[in-house]
């Protein structure tokens, strides 16, 4: 979508299966972290804004998803903007 300003908004749908490296030494009482960041490599901050649409609920779990051994009981979101040099790699 192009907005008069010169915006663009893309939206895309994807379906992520993220590495989740268990922690068992605490078993059965462990609990399980898993994160996901998303970024953009080829464009900085000034030619790419990432941000959820919405902040109340922008990852929502599937209503159907059945784990008889583990409970879902906390998703959550942050936005936090890193801004590197020009020409930053990592070697």
């Amino acid at each position: 979508m192009l907005f008069p300003n010169g915006s663009v908004m893309v939206n895309y749908r994807v379906r992520v299966k993220g590495p989740c490296s268990l922690e068992l030494s605490n078993f059965p009482l462990d609990l399980q972290r898993c994160g996901l960041i998303y970024e953009s490599f080829n464009y900085n901050n000034q030619e790419v804004r990432m941000r959820w649409s919405s902040m109340d609920q922008p990852v929502r779990p599937m209503a159907e998803i059945v784990l008889p051994d583990f409970d879902l009981f906390k998703i959550s979101a942050n936005r936090i903007e890193e801004v590197f040099p020009p020409s930053w790699d990592v070697e």
